[in-house]
């Protein structure tokens, strides 16, 4: 858009190209500021309608925050004035409610799943790609951090968000092999103060005409964001700390009239198709006070046609606006004070009691009562007798306990959610149950975070097919939990956009009953002692996982090796070797099957058809051996390229091969053959191959089973990365 201007026309004479141009330019003026006006006017409308519900979130927040004698008065929430020897106890049961609240809230992170779009094997590896592109974004967004903010507001206030939005003023430096690319998609998490929508009756909020993120920047964000749309001499119009959240939830002291304007309000409009006729086909318009910035006419300009909005819903309310249990603990709060303090009031007044004293038997002046303090009685007086104060009644004692369990029952946060038994329940499953039950509580809110995550994800794979021009580097753990690192662009992932969170995933799980039950199963045999120790997942044991898992983690790097391994190579590797056969053989004159009756000629050979990969002495060849074909045995094995899955069928082949020939190493050192199978005798005797066609080692096994390790084969492999490999 062309910045608005006017000319004299006394200066010079203007052409007919110059009048249209002008004409044109004043009427997309004209345009903007009606558009501009359309923008503010809905943002003060929205913002009139929920100033009820806004409210109640200052009144929420300050509880919370331990302001807890407050009222609102006039739309400002003021401190109610202190009684005169009176004691205002605060004793903040409402904090750790929503602390456990947003600890059960985000302790799980949703498992997402790519469905593919077909069953071919392009869309199978799109999905794939989706997945760990997804898995990359959340991890180095901070996705879990966006969602604690989010759970936080709709604790407090019974609605959260999170944002998902294309940054294209980042750049990229490890895109495109390094050379970099501009843009990235990042999550925010915006206050309910900060959004805005018309429709109050509506839940969700795509079925809302449009949603308003207002918020404030100072002259030097906004010209810096941008540049020549904002005229030179622009002022600040708003003061930030009042316009969109007022500080008066932080200090209870009003909003500051004396203020100075310090910034500019900016108001982002998502609009729906049909919602104005200023944008008849929808769009996205950014409005700097009265100045359109920014917008975009022909619908939403993301290619998923949402808004960028993911809303997150606690109690609901058959609005539009969840509420927040605060609302229904705030009244068991202000009861618990006025109970406690009444507690500490009788407290006092029993152990500084005051006196009944004849006028005139004592001088009142000098009385201190403090601790050993003489006092002179006049003659003829009665001595001073100690008043008898009321004590507190086992009702009274009997109130708290009642308001402890009305917190409980309203919060849904029994003994058990907090970590304690209840009496007489010691059986593990009684314990799960009453767990289930208090998370039960909750469901709605887990399916509304499983549903906005479910939201963003989609969201995310959406922005990366529409903006990924240049492959991205993407880090991302396998099925095996083996890293991997690979570059992905759009193509990669257009098939693979559809994903799903599984259902309670975001449920909270309980260690304790997941500890028991696993143990269980390990005494009863049910799985290996091991395994069963990985499953537990303690982070005290991971150093002994380390140890353990040393061959699993081995051979699930050489997966990802022959996995990725280039068929050309593979083919070059394989000509090459069958020329240096066929030139022997016509070197010997013989065919094949002649020359291998030769051992040392059928040793050489097998040397030749040896994997790329090469098998080590030191390798755990059982661990290998379940690790290949555990992996062979999948859906991307299936998708490999019959060559590549050649390969892995040599290496598992070569595995077995020095298993056995290791075998009989270790039972001709022992000195003895007695036990020895017929079949293995006659195989040491002969000097015959092993399954596999890779020979014992003639004579000597021990050699052979060396031999058989790939040393000194020229085909010796794929080149050993020095970090971790790339699938």
């Amino acid at each position: 858009m062309k910045l608005p201007f006017s000319k004299n026309s006394s200066d010079t004479e203007l052409s007919s190209e110059n009048l249209g141009e002008e004409l044109a330019d004043k009427v997309a003026l004209l345009s903007d500021r009606k558009l501009a006006h359309w923008v503010k006017d809905k943002y003060d409308k929205c913002k009139q309608d929920r100033m009820g519900i806004a409210n109640q979130w200052y009144i929420n927040l300050a509880f919370y925050k331990g302001d807890q004698y407050v009222q609102l008065i006039r739309g400002t929430l003021i401190n109610t004035p202190e009684i005169p020897n009176r004691v205002r106890l605060k004793i903040n049961k409402i904090r750790p409610a929503m602390r456990t609240q947003i600890s059960r809230m985000t302790s799980q992170k949703p498992t997402a799943t790519v469905v593919p779009g077909s069953s071919e094997d392009e869309d199978i590896l799109a999905a794939e790609a989706g997945e760990s592109v997804w898995e990359h974004q959340s991890e180095t967004e901070e996705y879990n951090k966006r969602l604690i903010d989010a759970a936080f507001w709709a604790s407090n206030t019974g609605v959260g968000y999170i944002k998902t939005e294309w940054d294209k003023t980042y750049f990229d430096k490890d895109a495109n092999n390094g050379e970099g690319a501009t843009g990235k998609i990042k999550y925010t998490a915006p206050t309910p103060f900060h959004i805005h929508v018309p429709n109050l009756l509506e839940r969700d909020i795509e079925d809302q005409p449009f949603v308003i993120h207002s918020f404030t920047m100072t002259m030097e964000e906004v010209r810096a964001s941008f540049g020549d749309m904002i005229p030179p001499d622009k002022k600040p119009t708003v003061v930030s700390t009042n316009e969109i959240m007022e500080t008066r939830y932080l200090n209870l002291k009003g909003s500051d009239s004396n203020a100075m304007p310090d910034s500019c309000l900016v108001l982002e409009a998502w609009v729906k198709p049909g919602a104005t006729e200023f944008l008849p086909n929808g769009g996205m318009v950014i409005v700097v006070d009265d100045i359109v910035v920014y917008k975009s006419t022909d619908g939403i300009p993301y290619s998923h046609g949402q808004f960028p909005f993911a809303k997150i819903d606690d109690v609901l309310s058959g609005g539009y606006y969840s509420t927040s249990v605060i609302e229904d603990l705030i009244p068991l709060q202000k009861e618990y004070n006025r109970n406690r303090s009444q507690q500490v009031e009788v407290r006092n007044l029993a152990s500084k009691p005051g006196y009944f004293v004849q006028e005139g038997a004592v001088d009142i002046s000098k009385w201190r009562s403090a601790a050993g303090q003489v006092i002179p009685v006049k003659p003829g007086f009665a001595n001073p007798v100690p008043m008898q104060m009321p004590q507190l009644s086992s009702a009274h004692v009997q109130e708290l306990e009642t308001t402890n369990r009305d917190f409980e029952d309203i919060s849904g946060q029994h003994q058990v959610s907090k970590g304690a038994t209840p009496s007489g329940v010691t059986a593990a499953t009684a314990i799960s149950f009453l767990q289930e039950q208090d998370q039960s509580f909750m469901a709605p809110t887990y399916t509304s975070i499983e549903q906005a995550t479910q939201k963003v994800a989609k969201q995310t794979l959406s922005l990366a097919v529409q903006y990924w021009d240049e492959p991205r580097l993407i880090k991302a753990a396998g099925v095996d939990q083996s890293m991997s690192a690979r570059y992905l662009s759009r193509s990669d992932i257009k098939n693979g956009t559809d994903i799903r969170i599984e259902g309670g995933s975001a449920l909270p799980h309980s260690k304790a009953a997941r500890t028991a039950m696993i143990m269980d199963l390990i005494n009863r045999g049910v799985i290996p002692g091991d395994k069963g120790l990985e499953m537990l997942d303690m982070p005290n044991m991971r150093s002994y996982y380390a140890i353990i898992k040393v061959d699993e983690n081995h051979a699930n790097r050489e997966n990802i090796r022959l996995r990725s391994a280039p068929v050309e190579e593979i083919q070059m590797a394989r000509q090459e070797a069958e020329m240096q056969k066929q030139a022997y053989l016509e070197q010997m004159g013989m065919d094949e099957s002649m020359a291998r009756e030769d051992p040392v000629v059928a040793q050489l050979f097998d040397q030749l058809d040896k994997p790329m990969l090469p098998v080590n002495d030191w390798d755990n060849h059982e661990v290998h051996i379940f690790r290949h074909q555990f992996f062979m045995k999948s859906q991307a094995f299936e998708m490999l390229d019959p060559i590549v899955q050649e390969e892995f069928v040599k290496h598992v082949q070569e595995h077995k091969a020095v298993q056995q020939s290791q075998a009989l190493t270790e039972m001709m050192m022992g000195g003895t053959t007695g036990g020895m199978p017929e079949d293995m005798g006659e195989l040491l005797q002969n000097g015959g191959a092993i399954e596999g066609g890779n020979p014992a080692g003639g004579g000597n096994p021990a050699e052979g089973a060396q031999e058989s390790t790939g040393a000194g084969n020229q085909f010796s492999g794929i080149e050993q990365p020095a970090e971790a490999p790339v699938a």
